[in-house]
């Protein structure tokens, strides 16, 4: 739903939480939308938005899972960029079409830099 699609309930002129948010603010966080990203969304100010978040626990958890999946879902990549895969790639070969595996090495600078990032002590030496 896009923010001109929604028709808020506003009391005072201030845009009032609906239970429906919570469920929309989840999948916006799953496509990595941020606090700012939210209040834009939803047509209200950061203040407004921490406000929500603070008194509907509903909406404060579905943000929390929504960002949750998506760091699962980079993490996982990341992890696998630097240990490397297997992949498949489809060719065409006389007009057949066949499969063929193949090693994607993975990337020590990478590595470094997650490991650097997630246990500075590895980077320290100690």
């Amino acid at each position: 739903m896009r923010p001109e699609d929604k028709t808020p309930s506003q009391e005072n002129g201030q845009v009032q939480y609906c239970a429906e948010y919570a469920q929309q603010a989840e999948r916006l966080s799953q496509l990595g939308l941020d606090d700012a990203d939210l209040a834009f969304f939803f047509g209200v100010n950061q203040g407004t938005l921490d406000q929500w978040k603070a008194e509907q626990l509903e909406f404060l958890t579905g943000i929390e899972i929504g960002r949750l999946t998506v760091e699962g879902i980079v993490e996982r990549a990341t992890v696998r960029n630097i240990t490397g895969y297997t992949a498949i790639k489809q060719r065409v070969l006389r007009g057949r079409v066949i499969e063929l595996e193949y090693h994607v090495r993975g990337d020590p600078w990478a590595g470094m830099e997650w490991l650097s990032l997630r246990k500075p002590s590895w980077v320290d030496g100690a």
